[in-house]
């Protein structure tokens, strides 16, 4: 049971904060047709969110790539902080939502803490967040939502680090309690190679924070010995 508990929380960590993985390729693109859009009844006046313009075609009859098509079709008149929900109850949202600069997101969240800006040679370069998706939305009511910018909102931290043409992305999953100076990061297996960045090999690393919240080490590197010797500072 505790080993599909993890298996979930990974899942959600992939979802959710696309820095932990790959880019998607493209889809081919998708007809569009006016539908209707519906806002929260709990949103103020100051909260209007766009109208979308839905693809024509029957989410749930589409393929995988239809369905990526659909998404991205969706996704592009988002704005930052929106977000739907497709039939499939999956999320769709503007792709920059939840970005910021490490400065902007201790400004947006104060009661939040970053103690390791600077990782051996890696560089804090930008913070990724999840926020949950309010829980009394609907999939497929063509509902455009906003999230609700505050940590108790939170799903998931994902903080990438940037040393050259490298990079390091650490995912915080099920995040409690925000780290502190010279918390224990514990990393029990052994790094896995998960695709491929720009000639260099993406490599996974799974553990734990402080011995409850699931963290994920994502990076590029040359070699496994490369990624191990930078993986070993954070």
């Amino acid at each position: 049971m505790k080993l599909l508990k993890l298996a979930a929380l990974l899942c959600s960590c992939l979802l959710l904060l696309p820095a932990c993985t790959p880019k998607e390729t493209q889809a081919d693109p998708v007809s569009a047709a006016p539908v209707s859009t519906r806002s929260p009844e709990h949103q103020s006046k100051g909260e209007a969110v766009t109208e979308l313009i839905w693809p024509q075609e029957e989410y749930t009859a589409l393929d995988e790539e239809g369905r990526a098509a659909y998404r991205q079709a969706v996704e592009a008149q988002l704005a930052p902080g929106e977000y739907v929900l497709l039939p499939d109850g999956s999320v769709a949202e503007n792709p920059e939502t939840g970005r910021y600069d490490p400065q902007v997101f201790l400004e947006t969240f104060p009661e939040a803490v970053l103690p390791r800006q600077q990782v051996g040679d890696y560089t804090l370069e930008q913070v990724q967040v999840g926020f949950r998706v309010d829980p009394a939305a609907q999939t497929g009511d063509n509902t455009v939502r906003r999230y609700q910018t505050t940590s108790e909102a939170l799903q998931g931290v994902t903080l990438v680090y940037r040393s050259g043409e490298n990079h390091m992305n650490l995912c915080l999953i099920g995040l409690r309690a925000w780290p502190e100076e010279g918390a224990a990061y514990t990393f029990e297996q052994q790094a896995v190679p998960v695709a491929e960045e720009n000639g260099r090999t993406v490599y996974s690393l799974s553990g734990t924070l402080n011995g409850s919240t699931l963290v994920q080490l994502n990076g590029t590197a040359e070699s496994e010995e490369t990624f191990a010797g930078a993986a070993a500072a954070f």
